[in-house]
């Protein structure tokens, strides 16, 4: 009897030591982190900085003649008449309603670099650029414009509305996509074209002949438009952008051709 009980008791205690070896962890229990190194990840640029003007950016303004110049990481103004310089390391933009803000220091000095995405003519020449440019700089604020003329052109394809003041024919209306490589190419009304443009240091506009398919238009009106738009296109000499956004391609002070976006 006393041995059937002591075997009972030993069954017992090993089925309660099976129990408490099986018992999970209790869930606040923090389980070791590896040591391995985390995976390299790839630093996405700042918003402001996405589309900022950066290295190589240029602007600058007449009377008194300036100019500003990204170099490397690095902004160096310089005030050419009075031959006195500002020069800061180029801190990340800050955004502002219609572009960025630069703000550095200079010795003591603020010096600040604001663009803004505004069409702007060089006050002299009358060449376009895409940014209207204030630099404080050496206790003064400077004005003039900046950017890359070309960008005006290029980065998307134009329809011609008008052609020598006429509208085009619903639907039928020239195209002109700019190249950065210095091409210009585009439906002409039936046909399509290649030839290739020029900007010239005061900002002038040179279109060569054009060149393409030779199919004749459905009806005489076409024909005559395309003819139209075809002789236009080497008789530019300069191009604007309008305060409602479309191109205007003039000939001396005439405008030939006038498209949208």
């Amino acid at each position: 009897m006393i041995r059937k009980l002591l075997l009972a008791l030993s069954s017992a205690t090993l089925a309660l030591c099976a129990c408490a070896e099986a018992r999970p962890e209790p869930d606040n229990v923090t389980t070791p982190q590896s040591a391995e190194p985390n995976a390299t990840t790839t630093t996405e640029p700042a918003p402001a900085e996405i589309n900022s003007p950066g290295e190589g950016y240029r602007a600058g303004g007449n009377e008194p003649f300036w100019q500003v110049r990204f170099i490397g990481s690095e902004m160096l103004f310089e005030d050419i008449g009075m031959e006195r310089t500002a020069r800061a390391p180029r801190p990340v933009p800050e955004v502002a309603s219609n572009g960025w803000r630069y703000v550095a220091s200079a010795g003591d000095r603020p010096f600040i670099v604001a663009v803004e995405r505004r069409f702007c003519q060089d006050s002299m020449s009358a060449r376009p650029f895409p940014h209207s440019v204030t630099v404080t700089a050496n206790g003064s604020v400077f004005e003039g414009c900046g950017g890359d003329t070309a960008s005006l052109l290029t980065g998307g394809e134009w329809s011609v509305a008008a052609i020598g003041g006429q509208p085009v024919a619903r639907g039928s209306g020239p195209t002109m996509l700019f190249g950065a490589d210095g091409s210009i190419g585009g439906d002409s009304t039936c046909n399509r074209y290649t030839a290739s443009y020029e900007i010239a240091g005061d900002g002038g506009l040179a279109i060569g002949p054009a060149g393409g398919t030779e199919r004749a238009c459905a009806e005489p009106a076409l024909n005559d438009q395309e003819a139209r738009f075809y002789a236009a296109l080497p008789r530019a000499d300069r191009f604007d952008i309008a305060e409602n956004g479309r191109l205007r391609l003039y000939a001396m002070d005439e405008v030939i051709l006038e498209a949208r976006r």
